[in-house]
């Protein structure tokens, strides 16, 4: 009786070693680069493209935290400064408002841009500044505490987020930007 039941623990274990491991297989692809091999980069990305952004005194990039694509620009966040560049990489124009000033802002914590105006994050004014691409001021949102990244959800609703709570312990606020609610 002792070697049956030590029999059917067996079988009940290859039962659940069977079960567990007809899961279903996953494909995935794993790539290795050796890196003391030079390679060409078609053997390691493909369907990719690459822009040359203009380098003059007006666009010096040194510090990138943030780069935004779209069809027909490339926006780039660079030590508190945006700066835009055509989808050919030609410099067009830069928001650059950085001082303690009604139309500046104090820092760039994130960035985003609808409808052909940049949202600019800045957390100690807690506030969102509105610029045209053009650095043109056009107004400010006040916000009720602190918060650490932006985007828009869809259509005015701007979506902000804290990274480790904050005061109102608010994690998300969407904020509707017509209706300041």
């Amino acid at each position: 009786f002792a070697n049956m039941l030590i029999d059917m623990k067996n079988i009940v274990w290859l039962f659940f070693v069977a079960l567990f491991s007809c899961t279903g297989a996953k494909d995935t692809v794993y790539y290795r680069v050796d890196l003391d091999t030079p390679q060409k980069s078609d053997s390691i990305f493909r369907g990719y493209s690459y822009v040359i952004l203009e380098n003059n005194k007006n666009c010096m990039l040194s510090n990138i935290e943030k780069i935004l694509c779209t069809d027909s620009f490339i926006s780039v966040l660079d030590k508190d400064r945006i700066l835009f560049f055509s989808s050919k990489g030609k410099y067009m124009s830069k928001i650059d408002k950085r001082g303690r000033g009604n139309e500046e802002y104090h820092k760039i914590d994130d960035y985003t841009i609808q409808d052909s105006m940049v949202f600019i994050l800045t957390r100690a004014e807690k506030a969102v500044r509105v610029y045209s691409f053009r650095g043109q001021y056009i107004r400010k949102i006040a916000l009720d505490d602190w918060y650490s990244h932006l985007s828009f959800l869809h259509g005015n609703l701007l979506v902000l987020s804290s990274e480790n709570s904050n005061e109102t312990k608010k994690n998300f606020l969407i904020l509707d930007i017509k209706r300041q609610k």
